[in-house]
């Protein structure tokens, strides 16, 4: 039966940038979530396995903060979010806004 499971995950590689990574603490992260689901379910993976310092990528109600995503070197907005769904070996990258000054 494991077996099965394990068929139905697929691997996916979260990583951070920039001040994200140093706040939270690791620069990247395997993730496996069931086959077919989207990036949501990805993210709320990950912000149960950060905890606490997920305030720094979701607010109160689970929803993204001012970040930017992308999947396989690709940009994606908040609105693509709910569409998007992910494939064994996909990389999902999370950084800060560009900020200077």
């Amino acid at each position: 039966m494991e077996e099965k499971s394990d068929k139905e995950r697929i691997k996916v590689v979260i990583k951070l940038y920039a001040s994200l990574r140093d706040r939270i603490g690791f620069k990247e992260k395997v993730l496996y979530v069931k086959e077919g689901q989207g990036i949501i379910s990805l993210l709320h993976e990950l912000e149960k396995v950060i905890g606490d310092r997920g305030n720094l990528i979701f607010d109160d109600n689970g929803n993204l903060k001012n970040v930017m995503l992308s999947v396989n070197n690709v940009l994606v907005s908040h609105q693509e979010l709910s569409r998007l769904k992910l494939y064994n070996g996909d990389r999902v990258d999370i950084m800060p806004l560009p900020s200077g000054g």
